[in-house]
Parts: C-alpha cells; sequence; structure tokens
C-alpha cells in the first residue's frame, strides 16, 4: 500500500510532462490530453486515499503496540508484587502501634498457613508489635491447614459480641496500614483468647 502511494504520483508527473505524453501518443495515437489529463488526477487521488490509509493503519499499529506494552509491563508489576514479601515499613508500625496502645488489650494467638513462609515472616512482625503494647501474643508454629485457603488478615472470636471492643481496635489498627481485616467466629472453643490469621498473601 505504502508503494503505490509512492508509484502512482511518480506515474502522473510523466504522464504530467510533455515528454510522457508524447511517448504515450506515439504508443497510443487515439489517447487524448483530456483523458491523460482525468487519468493523472485518478492517479493523484488514488495515491493520496492509499497514503491516508497507510498513516491510519501506522497510527493505529503504534497505538495497539503501546497497548499490548502497558498491558505487559503491568501484569509484570503484578507478577513483582505477588513474589514480594508483606513487610511492614517504619511508618505502618507506628500507626499500627499507635492505634493498639491506645484500646484494650487482650490475649491473641496468631496463626498463619501451613508452608507460608511469607505469612510467617508478616507474623513475626505482628508479634513484635503486640508483645511491645503489652499485649499477650502467642504463636503457633504448629501446620495448620485452611479448607479453603485463607487470604489476607481475618480476626476471629468465640464470642463476637463480648471481644467487639478489641476486634474495633485491632481493625482500625489494619485499616491504617491498608490491610483490611475480615472478621468471623473462632470454633476452636478458646474463649478468652482473640484469633488472628494472618493468611496467603492476596492475589489482587
Amino acid at each position: 500500500m505504502f508503494w503505490i502511494g509512492v508509484v502512482l504520483p511518480l506515474v502522473a508527473t510523466l504522464l504530467w510532462l510533455d515528454l510522457g505524453r508524447k511517448q504515450i501518443h506515439r504508443l497510443l495515437p487515439s489517447i487524448t490530453n483530456r483523458f491523460l489529463d482525468i487519468l493523472v488526477f485518478v492517479l493523484i487521488f488514488v495515491s493520496s486515499i492509499c497514503l491516508v490509509i497507510v498513516n491510519i493503519r501506522s497510527e493505529y499499529e503504534k497505538e495497539e503496540a503501546q497497548q499490548k506494552q502497558a498491558a505487559a509491563e503491568q501484569a509484570l508489576e503484578e507478577v513483582k508484587e505477588r513474589l514480594q514479601a508483606r513487610q511492614l515499613s517504619p511508618k505502618q508500625r507506628e500507626q499500627f502501634q499507635a492505634i493498639i496502645r491506645e484500646g484494650p488489650k487482650r490475649s491473641i494467638r496468631i496463626v498463619f498457613p501451613s508452608g507460608d513462609y511469607e505469612a510467617y515472616s508478616l507474623v513475626e512482625q505482628f508479634v513484635s508489635i503486640f508483645s511491645s503494647e503489652g499485649w499477650q501474643t502467642g504463636l503457633s508454629l504448629s501446620p495448620i491447614h485452611f479448607v479453603p485457603d485463607i487470604e489476607g488478615i481475618v480476626i476471629q472470636a468465640a464470642d463476637l459480641e463480648s471481644a467487639q471492643p478489641y476486634i474495633s481496635v485491632l481493625q482500625r489498627a489494619f485499616e491504617a496500614i491498608n490491610m483490611a481485616a475480615k472478621v468471623g467466629v473462632d470454633d476452636s472453643g478458646v474463649q478468652e483468647t482473640l484469633l488472628l490469621i494472618v493468611g496467603h498473601k492476596p492475589s489482587r
């Protein structure tokens, strides 16, 4: 298409020149100058259309390539984010500590999915924070298999009503560090202890 848009103007130029017309009249005496004028106009018009189409296609392909590149870069960032371990920044640690320091304290048992060392690393950070603020913490190193798998943060208590003051504090603390915490009932039978589940890193 591009070469058509280039070649046709050259042909039209030759037809426009007297030398080119003389050669055509010599080969085809019946062709008039008026016919050649119309032919030149048609050739130029067609070549212009071809060049416009080429330009549009080029812009479309360029835009499509940019969209594919942007999608690939976004996918790469998502993969990097999934592979990167959750790590509390100094600011997040301070925000979390400040909130649980103000609220009521209670014993809390912290668990994580079996074999998830990324979650275990995050658990260690929370154990350190809770311990420093006077919470009685218990870290379960026994393998715990959740069916179905649990992602993110989950707070559980045997009696949600009586544990609500503590749960509210924890929810505000996790919300402050952009880790939304779900709430559920702990059916393990332990009445006086909150259960904090640090699940797998959320896929999104």
